[in-house]
């Protein structure tokens, strides 16, 4: 339908006289605040004034529930009554969810685009749009016909779409913070065909045929939509977020019609459409209100005192950030909460079940809650598959592994999550194929320092290098630390590893000299600090170059122990790769850990987020030490503290859960984390439990960490991450560095602190709604 048909819908006298309007406008057109109109005045208050005489016509209908409609249940289509629906989602954790807090939908936010790699940031991509643009002014075009041909670009485009998302998703989340513990429904990107789609399901007729008056207004998308319950009243506010253009070469950009006009002929088909699904609410039961939001631009200079009660901009989002309060206040919504009553919830559960129920096709896999799980899961995995091909190097560390075959020495640093351990496993196999062009038999022999035979690590190196086995020329010892210096009969200076590696590459050389094939000695999760102190730093050049035909590629941990960076050895010698895009977790995993692990070890890379997966906030429970009778209070607070991680994980039936602890917990604590390893078959949670070190240098989906203190174990969890940690009568430095630590994060809102205190299913209803908002 054309505009003017919708105006028309606006005004339709199809609806009788309702006793009670409670429709949130600027002020009533006939008491116009004082002062001069702006530009923009004629305009909003047109549509203002409009959804005011429908809402004043309106009188809820009578719908038929026993009619029937087309629902998606998995792969298949079945047929439910309109009430059937609603009962089955009153049954679902979507609810529940909504019942007790606000819900996000899509409940997983990720980069749409497939022009940018997720390593790209906005900064990034909207400097090489600059240089597009000035490339083309470079090239004799003036500013006007630039401008015309950027618009045209594809990539251009795409990073239009994606600041477009970008501010969507910020006002969302902003919304969501605020709202923690009431009833409530947040879409973000609402589109009608989707919610009542005719083409795939026939329901816009279904619908029609059941009493709601659906008008037929084509596809139509509402950026931000926020149903509400207090007490027994629905508020429900449309917003629509527009900028101002996108264009990153023209600083001077203003305000302008056409976001205003955009905006508000978007909002007159939402609010159409909502009612039409809300047909049969009570009117006395709705208070709505349309605003608009322009994130990038300060607006209260622009409007007039009457518009802008109904704008949002950029000073409001800055303060709104931190104060619900003032989220409420500027949304209309009183800030006196009041206890949902049964009715309230019956007519929240109605409009929900249409919007999001089994009939909806909108935001379908990403609006259940094992959704979340699953669409990070499957986004990291191809980031990680993408960025394992070709992890992100500059030119010049590029053109050092193209030169893997005839360099023969390898050092490879950077953060955590960033590759190194596919690095170095992608330089060995280049170096071994250069062997074996040249026909010379090759040995490989591959370890991580200090790592035992039941470490994960050398298990992945097991399966990474079976590719290499399957050669006759070549031979592939994967072995732990112990077994290896065992095998050469070196004795480790623990003080000295360099002086201990230039003890082992001494004895491979014997071997390559009696033997005559070459030799690739790999070494992962070397420590920095286990290097000499010198000048403040930990001293490295003492490792010698070994003699002809050995070869050495050494990773190392990016957690030295003091806050000291490593003197290399010679690079004449040895070639330094140095890692710095973080692409194997969640960016609120990475922020949180860097935080941590920068107080605690100091780090000393300055390393980037190479993944669009924002995440859940990291969780941290600290188990104070008090006395009871029996002496066990930790243990029984450990309990209530896993009960409560188990319920949070409860849905990720699709994901892994990894138990880490510390080596020197009391036994009767390491007997109670080994009951989590007890199989779902039996009626325990199935999780793989480990000691922390044995699972250095590996990840998992979820881990959950339990000691005092490990920032490698943190750094394991890909998705999610929980902390528990144990106080202990004496507190040693690095455990009070660790709650120092924890306590900053936390402060800085990168890690959610928990008290076991409280009674547990009261507890496990927080912590859900802090894992909503």
């Amino acid at each position: 339908m054309n505009e003017e048909g919708d105006r028309e819908n606006l005004n339709t006298k199809e609806r009788h006289t309702c006793r009670n309007t409670r429709f949130k406008s600027c002020d009533s057109i006939s008491n116009q605040a004082h002062g001069s109109s702006c530009e923009y005045h004629e305009a909003f208050m047109s549509t203002i004034a409009q959804a005011e005489e429908f809402m004043h016509n309106r009188e809820a209908a009578t719908i038929n529930a026993t009619g029937t409609l087309t629902v998606k249940v998995g792969p298949r289509n079945e047929v439910w009554t309109l009430q059937e629906m609603t009962d089955n989602f009153s049954k679902t954790e979507e609810w529940k969810r909504i019942r007790d807090s606000i819900y996000t939908v899509p409940n997983v936010e990720l980069r749409s685009s497939k022009v940018f790699e997720p390593y790209e940031s906005l900064e990034d991509l909207e400097q090489n749009m600059r240089c597009k643009y000035q490339d083309k002014i470079n090239q004799g075009m003036t500013p006007h016909d630039a401008e015309a041909a950027m618009q045209k670009d594809k990539e251009y485009k795409s990073f239009e779409a994606l600041q477009a998302k970008q501010s969507e998703i910020e006002v969302t989340r902003i919304i969501a913070k605020a709202f923690p513990g009431i009833p409530s429904l947040l879409l973000r990107s609402l589109e009608s065909n989707r919610v009542v789609n005719e083409s795939k399901m026939k329901n816009h007729s279904a619908f029609s045929a059941l009493g709601f008056n659906l008008p037929n207004i084509g596809q139509q998308e509402s950026d931000l939509m926020l149903v509400l319950l207090l007490g027994s009243n629905i508020f429900v506010r449309l917003i629509e977020v527009k900028r101002l253009g996108s264009k990153p070469w023209d600083s001077q950009s203003c305000l302008h019609q056409k976001p205003v006009n955009k905006a508000l002929e978007q909002l007159e088909k939402g609010f159409i459409f909502l009612m039409g699904i809300m047909t049969d609410i009570p009117t006395e039961n709705i208070d709505i209100k349309m605003l608009t939001c322009f994130p990038e631009t300060s607006c209260k200079d622009v409007f007039c005192k009457d518009i802008f009660q109904n704008v949002i901009d950029k000073d409001n989002l800055a303060t709104m950030t931190d104060h619900p309060l003032v989220v409420m206040t500027k949304l209309g919504i009183p800030n006196t909460v009041t206890q949902p009553t049964k009715a309230g919830l019956d007519l929240l559960l109605k409009i929900c079940s249409r919007l999001v129920g089994r009939a909806s096709l909108l935001h379908c896999g990403y609006r259940d809650l094992p959704d979340r799980m699953d669409q990070q899961k499957q986004r990291l995995s191809h980031t990680m598959k993408k960025m394992d091909r070709f992890i992100m190097l500059d030119k010049q560390q590029m053109s050092i592994l193209d030169k893997a075959g005839e360099k023969k020495h390898f050092i490879i640093e950077g953060p955590s999550g960033s590759g190194k351990t596919i690095i170095q496993l992608a330089v060995t196999k280049k170096m071994v194929n250069d062997s074996l062009s040249r026909g010379m038999k090759t040995c490989v022999l591959i370890t991580a320092f200090h790592a035992e035979k039941d470490y994960e690590l050398l298990s992945f190196f097991e399966e990474q290098t079976k590719d290499l086995k399957s050669e006759d020329q070549v031979e592939v010892k994967v072995l732990a630390w112990d077994m290896l210096l065992d095998m050469l009969d070196v004795k480790e200076d623990a003080d000295n590893t360099p002086t201990t590696i230039n003890d082992i590459t001494a004895k491979l050389a014997q071997l390559h000299e009696k033997e005559g094939y070459e030799i690739i000695l790999t070494i992962d999760e070397l420590s920095v600090s286990s290097a000499p102190i010198d000048s403040e730093t930990f001293n490295w050049t003492s490792l010698s170059p070994p003699a002809e035909g050995i070869s050495m590629v050494f990773a190392f941990n990016p957690f030295p122990m003091k806050n000291l960076p490593m003197n290399p050895p010679n690079s004449k010698h040895f070639c330094s790769v140095l890692t710095k895009f973080r692409y194997r977790n969640t960016i609120k995993i990475q922020k949180c850990t860097a935080c941590v692990g920068h107080d605690v070890v100091g780090f000393i890379y300055n390393e980037r987020y190479a993944t669009d997966i924002e995440g859940d906030m990291p969780m941290w429970i600290h188990l104070y030490s008090t006395e009871d009778e029996d002496g066990k209070d930790q243990e029984k607070k450990l309990s209530i503290a896993l009960n409560n991680v188990k319920e949070l994980v409860r849905h990720d039936t699709k994901t892994q859960v990894v138990l880490l602890h510390d080596s020197n917990l009391p036994q009767s604590i390491k007997d109670q984390l080994q009951k989590m390893a007890v199989t779902k078959s039996k009626g325990g949670p199935g999780w793989k439990v480990k000691h922390a070190e044995q699972f250095d240098g590996c990840e998992c989906d979820t881990v959950v960490y339990v000691g005092n203190g490990y920032i490698e174990g943190f750094t394991r969890a890909r998705q999610k991450l929980f902390i528990i940690t144990l106080e202990n009568d004496g507190k040693r430095d690095m455990e009070i560095n660790y709650q120092n630590a924890l306590e900053k994060a936390v402060q800085k809102g990168l890690l959610q602190q928990i008290s076991t205190d409280a009674d547990p299913s009261a507890k496990i209803k927080e912590l859900q709604v802090l894992v909503t908002a």
